[in-house]
């Protein structure tokens, strides 16, 4: 595919030609084809269906793959570093200081034996090598920041003992402390209720536009996305089908992201057949050519000072 390239802001992070094999017991799996994108200081997000590759995409990005994975990627560059090139012991210096992940549940993704406060601690001394005394007190502030009403009380807190939308503010608190240059949320709000969603992408997008940050933010939900980020790559069976400005996004054109658009049901409309997606016409489509990409470059600038 043809992938965009930044315009008038640098660009983080630079992805060309990823592709992802996966072993399996009937021979070699891709999991990812050839997706490319670049992402400046901006909301990019990711939709699919389950199954598209959008999870796999960030974990290649992130080191993460199973050992039954390999990667091959014609650039895949954090700045001026080279991911592809990276060994176990630097990615400990580049996961948490450089790029983070926020997970779908806390629950699962904080650790269940140590105090939220000391996680985030833990994150401070390491990566920007801060004092106990003054890890504890940015860990606070960084609470505070999240919107978290008694940060003394949560950092004393396990997991366990909060609720899901504290403890995904808290993780976003966690992923955010070393301020890294990207942030990818995968399915960070898909647990909660409507109205704890709402509070948490508005911390979500504070974090990412006073910081300065690039996002990357993946997602079955259209309509969340349409709203909430800039631009949007859409994926079918481990490939880029569409890319659009995120406000655009009602007038796509790729079958598969029409398809996406269609199933889902709207209110007002009386009683219907729900529409399931035509797989003849999408093979037809990715036969045809490229994937449409409509846009020059990453979206707007939102760093700090900067109208999300």
């Amino acid at each position: 595919m043809t992938m965009t390239q930044p315009s008038n802001q640098a660009s983080l992070l630079d992805v060309a030609n990823l592709r992802v094999t996966l072993r399996t017991v009937d021979g070699p799996f891709d999991a990812v084809r050839g997706v490319s994108f670049c992402l400046g200081r901006e909301r990019l997000g990711i939709v699919g269906e389950s199954g598209s590759g959008k999870s796999m995409t960030a974990r290649a990005i992130l080191g993460l793959l199973p050992r039954a994975g390999r990667l091959t990627a014609d650039r895949l560059q954090l700045g001026g570093t080279d991911l592809r090139g990276v060994g176990d012991r630097a990615w400990t210096r580049v996961r948490g200081r450089r790029i983070s992940m926020v997970l779908q549940d806390p629950r699962h993704a904080l650790n269940p034996v140590k105090t939220i406060g000391r996680q985030i601690d833990e994150v401070l001394r390491r990566h920007l090598g801060l004092s106990r005394r003054e890890a504890r007190a940015r860990t606070l502030t960084l609470l505070e920041a999240v919107h978290i009403r008694d940060p003394e009380r949560v950092y004393r807190a396990f997991p366990h003992a909060v609720s899901g939308g504290m403890g995904q503010r808290a993780m976003i608190a966690l992923m955010v402390a070393a301020e890294p240059e990207v942030l990818i949320a995968d399915e960070p709000t898909s647990a909660l209720d409507l109205a704890v969603q709402n509070q948490v992408l508005n911390v979500l997008d504070e974090q990412v536009v006073d910081r300065g940050m690039g996002l990357i933010f993946i997602s079955h939900d259209l309509d969340l996305v349409s709203r909430f980020c800039d631009r949007v790559l859409v994926m079918y069976g481990g490939e880029v089908v569409e890319e659009l400005p995120a406000d655009r996004l009602s007038a796509a054109t790729h079958p598969y992201t029409r398809g996406l658009i269609d199933c889902a049901p709207r209110l007002g409309q009386g009683r219907q057949r729900f529409k399931t997606l035509d797989r003849a016409a999408i093979s037809r489509a990715l036969q045809d050519g490229p994937p449409i990409s409509p846009m020059a470059g990453p979206g707007r600038d939102i760093s700090a000072g900067a109208q999300p």
